[in-house]
């Protein structure tokens, strides 16, 4: 800045000095004027030329000042003469505002100045002046230049408006001239040996005369040459010695040429050799040569005693055989004479690092190493252990003991024994014992410990009934004692001893309920019938009643109808309940009512041919001739066209129906007419008995009757014998219809013995045939009475007298009933009123009958039941007494007025057992005894007395105390004494502290330590312990001892130095941990810098919270290390007198950033103005104005030396500073294009070439597309359509060796990228790859013929449907069978935005290896296995007929194409759930060995697939293939893990899967609500249909009284048969055929329960919320296709099924054939054929319907 200011107020003043014009101080950059220095000659001068040289000013805005400061070379020019231009000075005289200072002009600067008050805008030629090319000038460039440096005090510039503005290079122009001096020869200068191989020196050539154009500084312009490259080569002067001998070097320049001859030595090898590394096994040692003048050198190892070498390169490691010698190393060089050596001391055995520490595990009472190191040698260290180590790593060892396991590696021929290593100690677990414990029928075990069990392990099993109708009994145990009473205590605890154990659980089944019927026989009447059922109720359990009719169908309650019923009765057990679940069931009938028989039938009007019935719509009627009661009936009967003189019997009754039977039948009898004819009423005979000791009748009387039309006359009687009968006399005569009575009396017939007596009287009239009546009396004895209906009596006392009952008796005889109210009974005892058995004799006798019978009474006694007694509950006191309180005491149960009591005094009461327990039994020790007269009439129920109270456990103390120890860093040691107060004497009770473990392992006065114990023995359960939750024990610290180990000094690294080793005697847990840090000189640092250190330990926190220190102290030494530094030789231009300054970097100090101070020395010489400086950063030295060309070449050295601060020694570097010629750099500024389109031209506006002289000369710019300055070549051509890499080159034609070459790319965008595909096949097996590989072997193909290899990632895959292929479609493609074509397609972007897209085509096939139909499957998961029919073996054969071995029949899958299957499946319902793209058609075929088809017979064949690549596991699968008849089917295959799994019955199949994710199941209510729209809806009926063929339709889950959960699914349609499975496990099968109703069921259920179950069903569909879509297949005529009937039901269309507005008009759905009426007005649509049968299902998913909803046409 002090610099610009300087300038700045000099030209001021120099302004200043020529006007008055005034000017501000501000000095900045412009360009507004553009001066230039042109020449009259131009290009070469020679020597003596002179040249006119002008200043002119190109552009002038307008300004006060323009100041030219003009630098010419004068070391090549001297000054002639200047003048002034008035042509462009104004009006003025030149001498007011043109002024020239030429006072500097010796030395190359003179100044112009042209100044004015106003402002002029003059252009032109300002000032001119003469130069003369001197005679002493040198060959090369002579400049001519404007001074353009702002910084100095004069420089050129112009003002305006009172600011200064300096021009820079861009705003002058200034001339190039060269001048030539030809060279006459050249000098080569240097030295004329070499010693020493590798060495170099360095000649130069100089040009004579002196001031011709000489070499460059480096010689790169000379030729060299060398005689013998074996000897020396050289290059740019610098000849480098390769072996012994004279080489000639030749060196041309200019044309001219000189030679110099070249003599090379060897030098003798010095220097000193040092071997770093240990002398042990293993090492690597590493030879060093140092201090020597050889660059290359070669090592030769040799061992002791030895001839020959061991090793050849400057390392060596040490083998076995070393041990024990010493090791030489030589060091020579093939390009020096002589050799150098060092040696080692004796080589000693390796030491060997402990193995690591053995981990091992406790296994019961084996000790494992687990990381085994074979080379090392084990010792087990414990009870009982040897002593000696070996290759054991497992170790049988004693339970309860503490091991640890030491390690070593053993002494080899190469190593020394290993410190040991140990491993952690472990304690082996007391010994395991066996608890096995089962669970015997009926119930498990809960509590069974899991792993081991020991000695001391507490266990406690709960037995757990599997069900409410199992309970638990007790516990069968081996190796434990029990009491009875904890035998049978559920939960069970118990402490393992040290013997094994069995526990099992034993359980029994609860007893069954007795379930009883009685009264299984109802008549109808009404009203609803239920047998009487007992008992009627069971503590803690259910009973529910279910009724069911003669089909097994359920009924809603008990039956009112007359029928046969099953009533069941179950009642439920519950935890709580002493019985399990039982059920029983009965038969029983409600018989129709009789009803009372009708008056005979009223026949009137009798003629010979008809009668007249008056007949009552209520009856029925039938007529015969015979009098035997009729078989069918009629509600009348026909009485014309009869025959005459013929008698007729009109019968009658009551109709029968449901709930009554027909009434008894009754008759009338009609003889139609006849003119004579009689007949007797009734029987011919007229029969009387009389019993023994009776009265005999009144006459006997027989009547004869008229039926003829006419009057009978004549008539007479006579009787065969009078003996015992006499006859009365007759009329003669007997009218029509008139009746005619024969009478007896009997007569001398005795009575006192039995006999029978008869008599016949004919009867005789004239036109009528004889007839005869028989008279007959019988005089007999009594007869049998036989008395039923009375049983054994059983009674409980009563304290009053009772008898039998004769409730129930019935007396019977001669087959009729007789009066039992005339039955006596007597007893065998006086009184029956006593608890005891009695006989009773019963009898009966009237004037026709006596019998008699006996039975038991029995009178047992009543139960009495002793409460009132209440035990006292106690804390434990260590036995069984109990008190009980009998104040209240009573008997429950006495019956008034009887004498009964009991004595409680005495009695005693006992616990089960003294232990703690809850509601525990108390009982009295002796039975309970009645007193009293009626003592022996009751029953006492509980003679032992069963109380419940509490034993309570007894609070005890419990203290612990913990010993003290000193710090070792565990925390699981704490040694813990336990003592407890309050245990009553001899109760055994232990209490053991098995663990004690520190809160903390840190050393403290009360560390608080947490103890784990155990309580164990038989009472230990019967206290309960007051123990502190924690005890508290004293930690003392440990004693650390800390040795530290001084290292070896070392030199200044840069890095941390500290000691070499530190020990100490942690425990073992603080391993890791930071208890102490190392101090350095008192500093926490580890030292860095150079100096002695003094080192020692120091506690942290960590460190002193456990420990107390013991640590030594030693000396840590760092010494100063060596720097390096380059030496540089810089050359500068002779021209350039004044300051030069080079970095100091350019010297590498190394190592760098190091601080320190730079000096410098400077030598004798001639070229340098003073001595060299260090100016900060810089070495500045001054170059002497006033030096010539003759001083090119002159050297000076500078030797600078560097002293660092601190930790390095200081280091020297020499610097040698040559005079030199002028150099040069180029560059180009302006934007040039890296991509060209085709076509286009190069576009090079605003570039231009940038020269910068090494002199510090002004750098030039020359505007390229300036031809007159800068030639311009390229091999680019527009108009040539070539892509590819491409050159331009400036060439400076002013200078010719100045140029710059940009290489940039042609890019073909007319004409596109075009792709190209390799002809290869892409063929795949199933899933052996994941990715089309076809990387590499697609290209973008350029117009140009150029092509860029593609892959995955450059371009976009898609299937030929235009989807792209992602991972996963590339998966699937890969892994299904067939073939795809496969549209690649790649994008090409352009610089300007622009994008060209091509694609090629790819066909990639998939196969499979065919497998043999033995079920095993290929690599793919394909597998085929035969299914022959039964008692048939499997056949294959070939075309021609013949058989094929099963072993030659290979079965091949493979992809194909969908063909006419692509529409069965769009028009199949089965298919509807399907996606378009998740669909796979596929081909199964067999052939034989020689690959002709095969096809099967007598079977079909089981097919596994693998699933559809894209598909999941849990989706839904269907399929469609052929049925063996020509059409196809649809099917669900079965799921298994390897696949889809169906059959065929063809060898060749194609068929299609499909598949989709199923909906998510409903969820339903828990419980069916009724809805208020229920109507019609609550019962839904459903038909079974059978086909007219004879194939059935069944339901093998029987009938359901709610709607079955989920939606019915079809699983499998095979053949003719259609199987349906519901969720409930409902299976229906189907065969289809001609249907026929069979009959019809009903399901009940709730429209709100289906509106529920039917959310997110695929069966919802139509408009509304209440609409529910009903799915009805109907069959139909002729071709009997399946169709589906969607249409939507509501509650208030209800109609739509005629007949079903309501539950009471329910009537079978189909009334006809094809049962269109269901459908009336529903609209058809097509849906899928299944054979040729149809089905129907109504009803809301009533089992069949719902199943075909889902198989819906596509889009509906």
């Amino acid at each position: 800045m002090r610099k610009r200011l300087i300038a700045l107020v000099m030209a001021i003043a120099m302004v200043m000095s020529v006007s008055s014009y005034p000017v501000t101080v501000i000095a900045e950059t412009g360009t507004e004027v553009k001066l230039a220095i042109t020449t009259d000659k131009s290009g070469t001068l020679a020597i003596g030329d002179e040249i006119n040289v002008n200043v002119d000013v190109l552009t002038n805005p307008g300004v006060n000042n323009i100041t030219a400061v003009i630098l010419f070379d004068v070391e090549q020019y001297e000054f002639i003469k200047f003048s002034k231009n008035k042509e462009y000075a104004g009006d003025a005289e030149p001498g007011e505002y043109l002024t020239i200072n030429t006072e500097q002009v010796e030395n190359g600067k003179v100044l112009f100045m042209s100044t004015a008050d106003s402002e002029f805008s003059d252009t032109g030629t300002y000032y001119k002046f003469k130069l003369k090319v001197r005679d002493t000038a040198k060959a090369g460039a002579a400049s001519i230049n404007f001074k353009l440096d702002a910084a100095e005090n004069d420089s050129t510039l112009y003002a305006k408006n009172k600011t200064i503005y300096y021009l820079d290079s861009t705003s002058v122009t200034v001339p190039s001239n060269v001048i030539s001096i030809p060279v006459t020869e050249i000098i080569i200068s240097g030295a004329d040996s070499i010693t020493g191989i590798g060495n170099t020196t360095q000649l130069t050539v100089e040009a004579q005369p002196a001031n011709a154009t000489q070499p460059n500084t480096y010689m790169s312009n000379v030729d060299w040459s060398t005689s013998n490259d074996t000897v020396a080569t050289v290059k740019n002067g610098l000849v480098a010695a390769v072996g012994e001998g004279t080489a000639t070097i030749t060196a041309t320049f200019e044309g001219k040429t000189a030679t110099k001859e070249i003599t090379v030595k060897k030098a003798t090898l010095i220097g000193t050799v040092t071997i770093t590394g240990n002398a042990v096994y293993g090492e690597t040692l590493t030879a060093a040569y140092i201090k020597g003048n050889a660059q290359k050198v070669e090592y030769v190892w040799y061992r002791e005693g030895g001839t020959e070498p061991v090793g050849t390169t400057n390392t060596y490691t040490i083998t076995k055989d070393d041990i024990g010698k010493v090791l030489t190393v030589w060091v020579g060089s093939d390009n020096f004479a002589g050799n150098v050596s060092a040696k080692t001391g004796k080589v000693e055995k390796a030491t060997q690092k402990a193995p690591d520490a053995p981990v091992i595990e406790a296994k019961e009472n084996v000790i494992t190493v687990k990381n085994v190191d074979h080379d090392a040698e084990y010792l087990l260290v414990g009870d009982g252990a040897s002593q000696n180590f070996g290759k054991e790593t497992e170790f049988t060892v004693q339970y309860g003991k503490t091991y640890y396991v030491a390690a070593r590696y053993p002494e080899t021929a190469t190593h020394k024994e290993s410190e040991e290593a140990q491993s952690n100690p472990v304690t082996i677990d007391k010994a395991p014992c066996n608890l096995t414990v089962t669970a015997g029928e009926g119930g498990t075990v809960d509590g069974i410990p899991e792993g081991t069990v020991r000695e001391g392990n507490e266990v406690t099993l709960t037995a757990k009934p599997g069900d409410f109708d199992h309970k638990f009994v007790k516990w069968e145990v081996t190796g434990i004692t029990l009491t009875e009473a904890e035998a049978k205590a559920n939960p069970i605890t118990f402490t393992m001893g040290n013997t094994d154990v069995t526990v099992k659980a034993v359980f029994e089944k609860k007893e069954a309920v007795i379930i009883n019927f009685n009264g299984l026989n109802f008549t109808y009447d009404g009203t609803q019938k239920t047998p009487e059922i007992g008992p009627e109720e069971v503590v803690g359990m259910d009973r529910t009643i279910e009724y069911f009719d003669s089909l097994n169908n359920k009924l809603k309650s008990a039956p009112n109808e007359a029928g046969t019923y099953k009533v069941k009765v179950t009642f439920t057990s519950s935890e709580a309940s002493e019985y399990r679940t039982t059920w029983a069931d009965a038969t029983f009938t409600i018989a129709r009512a009789d009803q009372k028989k009708p008056a005979e039938p009223t026949v009137t009007d009798i003629k010979s041919d008809s009668f007249v019935v008056a007949f009552d719509k209520k009856q029925e009627y039938a007529i015969n001739t015979t009098g035997k009661e009729p078989t069918e009936w009629a509600a009348t009967i026909i009485t014309t066209g009869l025959k005459p003189a013929t008698t007729y019997y009109v019968f009658t009754r009551v109709k029968g129906n449901n709930n009554y039977n027909p009434s008894p039948a009754v008759y009338a009898t009609v003889t139609t007419a006849h003119t004579y004819a009689w007949e007797v009423e009734g029987s011919a005979e007229v029969i009387k008995t009389v019993r023994v000791g009776g009265t005999l009748p009144e006459p006997l009387t027989g009547t004869i009757k008229n039926i003829g039309t006419g009057e009978l006359t004549d008539i007479t009687a006579t009787i065969d014998s009078d003996t015992n009968f006499t006859l009365e006399a007759v009329s003669g005569t007997l009218a029509s219809n008139g009746s005619l009575e024969i009478k007896v009396k009997p007569k001398d017939i005795p009575t006192d013995k039995e006999g029978t007596y008869k008599a016949a009287v004919t009867v005789k009239a004239n036109g009528v045939n004889d007839i005869t009546v028989n008279f007959t009396i019988k005089v007999t004895k009594k007869d049998p009475a036989v008395i039923s209906g009375i049983t054994d009596t059983t009674a409980t006392f009563n304290g009053k007298t009772q008898g039998i009952d004769l409730s129930k008796a019935v007396v019977t005889g001669g087959g009729k009933a007789l009066d039992a109210s005339k039955l006596t009974v007597t007893y065998d005892a006086a009184e029956t009123r006593n608890a005891g058995e009695y006989i009773a004799t019963i009898k009966y006798e009237d004037a026709d009958y006596i019998g008699s019978t006996t039975a038991k009474l029995i009178i047992n006694k009543q139960d009495v039941t002793v409460t009132g007694f209440k035990a006292q509950s106690k804390v434990y006191d260590g036995n069984a007494d109990a008190e009980v309180n009998s104040t209240n005491a009573k008997l429950d149960g006495m019956i008034a007025d009887t004498a009964v009591d009991f004595n409680k005094t005495g009695l005693t009461f006992k616990f089960d057992d003294k232990n703690v327990g809850t509601s525990k039994t108390v009982k009295n020790t002796t039975p309970i005894t009645l007193t009293g007269t009626d003592a022996g009439n009751y029953n006492l129920t509980n003679p032992i007395v069963k109380l419940t109270a509490d034993i309570t456990r007894k609070p005890v103390t419990v203290t612990a105390a913990v010993a003290e120890k000193t710090y070792d860093g565990r925390t699981d040691d704490a040694k813990v004494t336990m003592s407890a107060s309050g245990i009553i004497a001899g109760d055994d009770v232990q209490l053991v502290a098995t663990n004690g473990v520190y809160a903390t392992a840190d050393a403290g006065d009360n560390v608080e330590v947490t103890v784990t114990y155990t309580i164990s023995g038989v009472d230990k359960d019967n206290y309960s312990y007051s123990i502190a939750d924690k005890a508290y024990g004293k930690v003392n610290k440990a004693d650390l001892n800390v040795t530290l180990t001084a290292p070896a000094a070392v030199k200044y690294d840069g890095i941390t130095h500290g000691v070499s080793d530190v020990e100490d005697n942690r425990v073992e847990a603080d391993k890791g941990k930071t208890l102490y840090t190392l101090t350095y000189a008192g500093g926490d640092a580890l030292p860095v810098d150079a100096g002695i250190y003094s080192a020692t330990a120091k506690l942290t926190a960590e460190g002193s919270k456990n420990y107390n220190l013991k640590a030594n102290t030693v000396d840590v030494v760092i010494d100063k290390a060596d720097m390096s530094a380059t030496n540089k030789e810089y050359t500068v231009a002779f021209m350039l007198a004044g300051a030069q300054s080079r970095k100091l970097s350019d010297l590498q100090l190394a190592p760098a950033n190091v601080s320190g101070k730079w000096s410098v020395a400077t030598a004798a010489n001639d070229i340098l103005d003073g001595e060299a400086k260090i100016d900060g950063e810089n070495l500045v030295f001054t170059v002497k104005s006033g030096l010539t060309t003759a001083d090119i070449g002159k050297k000076v050295e500078l030797t600078l030396t560097f002293t660092p601060d601190k930790n390095y020694n200081p280091v020297t570097a020499t610097v040698t500073v040559t005079l030199a010629q002028d150099t040069y750099t180029n560059s180009i500024v302006g934007t040039l294009p890296t991509q060209v389109k085709l076509g286009e031209a190069l576009d090079l506006s605003g570039v231009k070439l940038v020269t910068k002289f090494g002199s510090g000369a002004p750098e030039q710019q020359l505007d390229v597309n300036d031809d007159t300055k800068v030639e311009v070549t390229t091999t680019y051509d527009h108009t040539a359509k070539e892509i590819g890499v491409k050159t331009v080159t400036f060439t400076d034609k002013a200078n010719g060796g100045i140029t710059y070459t940009h290489t940039f790319t042609v890019v073909d965008v007319i004409e596109g990228v075009k792709l190209a595909a390799d002809q290869i096949e892409y063929n795949y097996k199933l899933k052996e790859a994941t990715t089309i590989g076809f990387d590499g072997k697609i290209h973008a193909v350029y117009k140009s013929g150029a092509k860029k290899a593609l892959n995955h990632a450059d371009v976009v895959l898609t299937m030929s449907d235009g989807t792209v292929v992602d991972s996963a479609k590339e998966a699937r493609l890969l892994n299904t069978l067939g073939t795809a074509t496969i549209t690649i397609t790649y994008t090409e972007k352009y610089l300007d935005g622009t994008s060209d897209k091509q694609s090629v085509a790819i066909t990639v096939s998939v196969t499979a290896d065919p497998v043999k139909p033995d079920g095993t499957p290929n690599a793919e998961g394909f597998a085929v296995t035969p299914i022959p029919d039964a008692g048939k073996e499997m056949e294959y054969k070939d075309g021609a007929g013949n058989k094929v071995k099963p072993e030659d029949v290979q079965g091949k899958l493979a992809d194909a194409a969908p063909g006419t299957l692509e529409e069965e499946v769009k028009k199949n319902p089965a298919f509807n759930n399907v996606g378009n793209g998740d669909v796979v058609y596929e081909n199964i075929s067999f052939k034989d060995n020689t690959g002709k088809p095969v096809t099967f017979a007598n079977g079909k064949m089981q097919v596994t697939v693998p699933y559809p690549a894209d598909s999941d596991k849990g989706d839904e699968f269907v399929m469609l293939i052929p049925d063996g008849e020509g059409k196809m089917k649809a099917i669900v295959p079965q799921k298994t893990a390897d696949g889809l799994q169906f059959e065929i019955e063809n060898s060749d199949v194609t068929f299609a899967i499909g598949w989709y994710t199923p909906a998510p199941s409903p969820v339903l209510p828990t419980e069916p609500e009724r809805d208020p729209e229920d109507n019609f809806w609550n019962e839904v009926y459903w038909t079974l249909l059978r086909s007219g063929q004879g194939s059935v339709i069944t339901a093998n889950a029987g009938y359901y009284d709610r709607v079955p959960q989920g939606v019915l699914r079809a699983v499998d349609i095979s053949g003719n048969t259609l199987i349906i499975n519901s969720a409930f496990g409902m299976q229906v099968v189907v065969n289809p055929g001609a249907l026929e109703k069979l009959g019809m069921y009903r399901f009940y259920y709730p429209i709100s329960y289906l509106k529920e179950m039917l959310k997110g069903s695929s069966v919802i569909s139509g408009s509304g919320t209440t609409g529910i879509t009903v799915g009805v297949l109907m069959p139909t005529t002729g071709d009997a296709t399946v169709v589906e009937h969607p249409y939507t039901m509501t509650p208030a269309t209800a109609g739509i099924i005629p007949g079903l507005e309501s539950a009471a008009n329910a009537r079978p759905v189909i009334d006809n054939a094809d049962g269109v009426s269901v459908l009336d007005g529903a609209q058809r649509n097509d849906g899928a054929v299944i054979g040729g049968g149809m089905l129907i299902g109504l009803g809301l998913l009533a089992l069949l319907g719902a199943a075909y909803v889902t198989m819906r046409k596509r889009g509906n």
